[in-house]
C-alpha cells in the first residue's frame, strides 16, 4: 500500500470525530449566526484537523493494515477536539458560581436625611440585554478556531422590577444617590414567562470584572443581593 492510500485511509477516520463533533457541539455553539470570519477560522479548524491524521499516518510508516490506519487517523483529530472543546468549557465556566436571583422585587429609596446632588434622569428606553454585541476580530477569529466564545457576557443587576416605571424609579434613584458613579440601564424582559424589568449598572463584562463591579457596589451601598446575569447562557 502506497502512502497516498494510506493517507487517504487516515483521513477518513478523521471525518469520524469531526463529523461527531460537528453534530453534536459546532452546531450549538460555533455555527448559530456564524460570521464568515468565524467560517473561515472554523474551516482552518477542520483542515488543521485533518492534517494532524495525515501526520498520524505519516509517521506509523510501519503501519499497513486499513483497519489501524483508519485508527490511527482518528486517534489524532479526537483528542484535538476533545481539547478543544474543554477549553472553551473551562472559558464560559466561572470561577465561582453566580448567586441565584432574588424572588422578589425592591425600590431603592435615598436615605431621608441625604441631599442628593440634582442629576439627569435615567434613560427611558428599555434595552433588549439579549443581544450580542458584534465580536472583535480576534473574538470570531477564536470562535470558528477553538470554539470558544466571547467571555464579556455578564451584566451586573441591582434590581428587578414587574413595570418600566418601577424600573425606572430604581435607575433614578441610584443616579441621586450616586451622581456620576454609576451607569443604570433598564435590560427588558427576555422570553421566560413572567421575566422582569432589570436595573443594570454593568453590561458586557467579563465575570471577573463584573465580579469586581458587583461587589464594590455593594460595599457602596447598593443592595446586597445584587446579582451577576448572563443572558446568553441562563433562563432567567
Amino acid at each position: 500500500m502506497d502512502l497516498k492510500q494510506r493517507l487517504f485511509i487516515g483521513c477518513l477516520g478523521a471525518l469520524a470525530p469531526i463529523l461527531v463533533n460537528l453534530y453534536v457541539v459546532d452546531f450549538q455553539t460555533v455555527l448559530p449566526n456564524v460570521l464568515p470570519l468565524e467560517a473561515l477560522s472554523y474551516a482552518v479548524r477542520l483542515v488543521a484537523l485533518c492534517l494532524s491524521a495525515c501526520l498520524v499516518v505519516y509517521l506509523n510508516s510501519d503501519e499497513a493494515r486499513p483497519v489501524k490506519l483508519f485508527q490511527l487517523g482518528v486517534m489524532a483529530p479526537a483528542m484535538l477536539t476533545s481539547m478543544l472543546n474543554g477549553a472553551a468549557i473551562a472559558n464560559k465556566t466561572p470561577s465561582a458560581a453566580p448567586p441565584a436571583a432574588p424572588a422578589h422585587t425592591w425600590l431603592l429609596v435615598p436615605e431621608a436625611n441625604a441631599q442628593p446632588s440634582p442629576s439627569p434622569p435615567a434613560e427611558a428606553p428599555v434595552l433588549d440585554c439579549t443581544k450580542q454585541q458584534d465580536p472583535s476580530v480576534s473574538q470570531q477569529i477564536l470562535k470558528g478556531l477553538v470554539g470558544i466564545s466571547p467571555g464579556n457576557q455578564w451584566f451586573v443587576v441591582v434590581g428587578s422590577n414587574p413595570t418600566v416605571p418601577e424600573a425606572v424609579a430604581d435607575a433614578d434613584a441610584i443616579n441621586q444617590k450616586y451622581p456620576g458613579k454609576y451607569q443604570p440601564r433598564i435590560c427588558g424582559p427576555t422570553a421566560v414567562p413572567n421575566s422582569p424589568y432589570r436595573v443594570v449598572i454593568g453590561q458586557y463584562m467579563t465575570y471577573a470584572d463584573a465580579t469586581k463591579l458587583k461587589n464594590d457596589a455593594i460595599a457602596a451601598g447598593l443592595p446586597s443581593d445584587s446579582w451577576l446575569w448572563n443572558p446568553f447562557a441562563t433562563t432567567q
